[in-house]
């Protein structure tokens, strides 16, 4: 898949299916998952996902991104916004990013080189939590009903 592929899936508008959400708790774990539509000609279809960890002490453990859905291949993840929890490490840069909030994006050159796609990642100070990061998502992966959704996401992770 070339970048500007992947750019054209990112930035094409996406809308909200309403009734298709899951919303679970497990292993420590709150898990909000929805699906979307790509407005562009081929129909694409999206999952975003978020996902908390809810142990004590843990609230910059989090996860939110966006996946398009492949038929009967692996979803590719086109952007995943994470917490500091980790040291990320991309590999083809052989560089860390320490522990600090990251951008994951998806990249020609990762998929090339038969490595996860998303798994070039970029250090940012947009976000601190995963509600601001998935306001991030939606503005960043041009989301439509994007109120409506920033509101029932904030309502769901802190029920």
């Amino acid at each position: 898949m070339s970048d500007a592929q992947i750019s054209d899936l990112i930035d094409c508008p996406k809308l909200w299916l309403e009734p298709l959400l899951v919303n679970k708790l497990t292993q420590g774990q709150h898990q909000i998952s929805l699906q979307l539509l790509g407005l562009d000609t081929k129909g694409s279809s999206f999952v975003v996902y978020l996902r908390q960890n809810l142990r004590k002490g843990m609230s910059f453990d989090f996860s939110c991104g966006i996946r398009l859905v492949t038929n009967g291949q692996y979803p590719i993840h086109l952007r995943r916004y994470n917490g500091p929890s980790h040291n990320h490490y991309n590999q083809i840069e052989k560089k860390r990013i320490g522990y600090q909030c990251h951008i994951h994006m998806a990249t020609n050159r990762y998929f090339d080189a038969g490595l996860k796609p998303e798994g070039y990642a970029e250090a940012t100070q947009r976000f601190r939590s995963l509600d601001s990061a998935f306001s991030c998502l939606v503005s960043d992966c041009n989301i439509k009903k994007s109120n409506e959704l920033v509101f029932l996401i904030k309502d769901l992770l802190y029920l």
